[in-house]
């Protein structure tokens, strides 16, 4: 404690080790890059779908994009939404972001 106060007293900066350690920590956290998504949610194709829902792609053009057909995009789609209890596809986009399943 002396040691901080003679610092500050100097006008130099002082942040405990400890402290410095943890903020440091969540500052990668916050700033992260990289996402984070949960195992177990979704099967593989969801997650295919969920990534294009979160890049705006519309039913064609993930079906487009998969080389599957548009009903087993709504099929997708619906399985997400129940999974998420989420009511549409901007609220489960809005729900993997919040939660950084994505980056954007």
């Amino acid at each position: 404690m002396v040691h901080a106060i003679k610092r500050i007293i100097s006008g130099q900066p002082f942040v405990n080790e400890t402290l410095a350690g943890v903020l440091l920590g969540t500052y990668r956290e916050q700033t992260s890059k990289e996402p984070q998504r949960p195992v177990g949610i979704f099967t593989n194709r969801e997650w295919q779908v969920m990534e294009l829902l979160a890049e705006g792609y519309s039913n064609q053009k993930i079906s487009e994009q998969l080389f599957i057909t548009d009903k087993t995009v709504k099929n997708h789609i619906s399985s997400i939404l129940r999974k998420l209890n989420v009511p549409d596809r901007t609220n489960a986009v809005l729900f993997a972001l919040k939660n950084r399943w994505f980056v954007i």
